[in-house]
């Protein structure tokens, strides 16, 4: 005897969408304080949950922020760090005082960014996991 079974249509599941963003836009302050006088300068920020670093593009610090790149002390200057599973050599550091584009009263740092020894890198700014927990960017979860 055949018998015939009702066929429920099976609908995928949603994906879940991720909680971190990509990229938002950020103020930079042109002076490692922000109770001194200075400029802010707009930059794209990208998040970056594999790595505890901070990196900024060298032409970002130099041409638009007009900063000067300290040298790393500790460490010799061929200082070579991962990213995303890749070797990049960098320049050495600039401490940064900024904020959201859409919330420019909340000002975070002063925030250590690693300049890249690349003059211009596919970013501008990219802040790593140990930061972005810091500033409620991101949780340890979205982190995981």
């Amino acid at each position: 005897m055949l018998s015939c079974f009702r066929i429920t249509s099976i609908r995928p599941r949603a994906k879940r969408k991720s909680r971190r963003p990509k990229s938002s836009t950020i103020e930079i302050h042109t002076h490692s304080s922000h109770s001194t006088a200075g400029t802010w300068r707009l930059a794209e920020l990208s998040y970056d949950t594999a790595s505890d670093t901070n990196f900024i593009s060298q032409k970002l610090v130099k041409n638009v922020l007009d900063k000067r790149i300290r040298t790393l002390e500790k460490e010799p200057r061929e200082w070579i760090t991962r990213q995303n599973e890749c070797q990049q050599l960098v320049e050495g550091y600039v401490d940064l005082v900024w904020c959201f584009e859409r919330s420019p009263r909340r000002v975070h740092g002063p925030t250590r960014f690693v300049v890249s020894a690349v003059y211009d890198p596919p970013y501008d700014a990219v802040l790593g996991r140990r930061d972005s927990i810091k500033h409620g960017i991101m949780t340890e979860k979205d982190c995981g």
